[in-house]
């Protein structure tokens, strides 16, 4: 703007000093009128008297000055513009780096947070696991040593006073104080099948009697309760074991069974389920036949409890497994020998009760080892004779069900060496004979 600004100057100067050597005053040139008033002013006035134009130097100098005040307002203007510009930048690139750095605490307190949620699921599952192991695994004269109360009992099959062979299951929550029906078993199961809880929420049952003519079986079968499924088929024992006992070993993945009836003679074979592999294998033998009998974990080992060698002569003997050695050896023999009977183990003692001595007839006593050796509580018998049970440990008490003539359950609370027969009886009217209970 400056430059055309003096242009025009210049070539108003040059006109003035063209027309100052044509007139000193006044001239037509190309028809139009030009007057030099002063040196400040310059007068044009087109041919035929068109619209007079006058030039005053000093406005135009004027206006010069305004113009370029402007200009360097303007440029000021463009750096204050360049500044702020600037620092916008700079603002943004604050904010991007302060989003960034957000998002990356963020980030890290997310994966922390995760971290930390793994970790705390981790040890609840190692605590779930400890509190398992804990609980009793137990089954018919079969039971893991009990240091924590249990919350549930499960009953199996057996038959009513009709001789009916049972494939029904209940179960009762000792929360609701009340039992209620699971599903049947597959097939009906009597004459003490064996099972045993796994993971506190699979049962295994094997062998007993069937509906049938001689249907002594060797089948098993598996309930998930948490998948709520209904009982699915598993691999069969080796052999066929009614009147049996047994007991999940202490690595909490093996189901030993013990001994027996194969629908002819009384056997002392063993064998094992391995959980995981959903196989069976032979063991060591007992060293004697037995049925009728019951069988607890006992500090690691597995002890065999009484029973019958035959139909009329009954062991008073016990023996001991050690899995370890896969070996059986002798153990402190009970005071009465007895079949037919319940045993648990409750607050490291193993109490045995009740069952048919070997002069035939059925009985209440109450025998309990002590870790040296068997006692009999005299002054704290079952309310009456009871045979064909079996026996749990339940909340630290020792829970005697089922038997001959019989729907009541007694209850043997150690701390009061007292007996009571409150418990809630079972769903079957008639009650159970010779059934198979587990408590996890």
């Amino acid at each position: 703007m400056h430059f055309l600004f003096s242009l025009v100057v210049m070539s108003c100067l040059l006109l003035l000093c063209a027309l100052a050597s044509a007139s000193a005053s006044s001239d037509e040139t190309d028809g139009a009128f030009i007057q030099v008033l002063s040196n400040q002013t310059l007068v044009i006035q087109p041919p035929q008297g068109g619209s007079v134009s006058i030039v005053n130097f000093t406005e135009l100098s004027s206006t010069r000055s305004e113009l370029s005040s402007a200009n360097a307002e303007l440029s000021s203007t463009k750096t204050q513009l360049a500044l702020t510009s600037s620092s916008i930048s700079s603002t943004q690139s604050e904010i991007s780096s302060m989003a960034s750095s957000t998002s990356a605490m963020l980030a890290s307190t997310a994966a922390a947070q995760s971290e930390a949620l793994v970790r705390l699921d981790i040890t609840v599952a190692l605590l779930s696991s400890a509190l398992r192991r804990i609980s009793a695994l137990e089954v018919l004269g079969g039971t893991v040593e009990q240091t924590s109360p249990v919350s549930y009992i499960v009953a199996l099959g057996g038959r009513d006073p009709f001789n009916s062979r049972l494939d029904s299951v209940e179960m009762f929550n000792a929360t609701a104080q009340a039992w209620r029906a699971l599903p049947s078993m597959i097939i009906a199961r009597a004459e003490y099948l064996a099972a045993c809880p796994v993971n506190g929420s699979v049962i295994v049952a094997c062998g007993g009697l069937s509906s049938g003519f001689n249907s002594w079986l060797n089948s098993c079968e598996i309930l998930d309760l948490k998948k709520q499924d209904g009982w699915k088929m598993i691999a069969s024992m080796k052999a066929i074991r009614g009147y049996a006992s047994g007991t999940i070993l202490p690595d909490k993945k093996s189901f030993l069974m013990i001994g027996g009836y194969d629908g002819n003679v009384i056997i002392s074979s063993c064998e094992k389920l391995d959980i995981l592999s959903n196989a069976w294998s032979y063991v060591a033998n007992l060293s004697d036949v037995r049925d009728l009998h019951s069988s607890v974990l006992y500090n690691n080992t597995v002890v065999a409890i009484s029973g019958r060698a035959t139909e009329s002569i009954v062991h008073k003997s016990c023996e001991q497994y050690d899995p370890t050695t896969n070996t059986w050896s002798a153990f402190p023999s009970v005071l009465t020998g007895r079949h037919s009977f319940g045993a648990a183990v409750v607050l490291g003692k193993i109490y045995i009760a009740g069952g048919i001595v070997e002069a035939g007839f059925s009985v209440a006593s109450v025998e309990v080892f002590d870790g040296v050796s068997w006692m009999l509580l005299a002054s704290s018998p079952m309310t009456r004779d009871r045979w064909q049970h079996t026996a749990v440990v339940f909340q630290n008490k020792l829970v005697v069900l089922g038997g001959s003539d019989v729907t009541t359950i007694e209850v043997f609370d150690p701390a009061s060496n007292s007996w009571n027969a409150s418990f809630p009886a079972m769903t079957v009217p008639a009650g159970r004979i010779r059934l198979t209970a587990v408590s996890f």
